[in-house]
């Protein structure tokens, strides 16, 4: 059974690059705002969220934050993606599991920091 990564990311282009990066490895949902990550993930069950910072709706830490203090999320991994250069030291503060990648990025980047947060079954 195939992992599932949700990817809350507004930016067409970049959703596309992450869907085809992915699509062979991981079941996928995409959205690009806040309210409707949040409704996806009260949906149905990720192993891992890849989380833009900056979105229309608002930043993607503070749905790090808010998914943070619901128990049942204490399993969801997350990468950060950014423009905005090296927020890690940042965002560990609200996680410390969480990994955050620098736009742009290489697809064998982004797949690296993906094995390298999902744990093995």
């Amino acid at each position: 059974m195939k992992k599932r990564i949700l990817i809350v990311e507004d930016d067409e282009s970049h959703q596309e690059f992450l869907r085809q990066a992915l699509k062979d490895d991981y079941e996928l949902v995409v959205v690009g705002r806040l309210d409707n990550a949040m409704k996806e993930l009260n949906k149905g069950k990720f192993d891992l969220m890849l989380l833009d910072i900056l979105l229309p709706d608002g930043s993607g830490d503070s749905l790090l934050a808010k998914i943070r203090g619901i128990p049942r999320f204490n399993n969801l991994r997350v990468i950060c993606m950014t423009i905005l250069g090296n927020l890690e030291e940042g965002m560990i503060q609200l996680d410390p599991r969480v990994r955050c990648l620098a736009k742009p990025f290489s697809e064998k980047t982004l797949k690296e920091t993906i094995n390298e947060v999902l744990p093995e079954e």
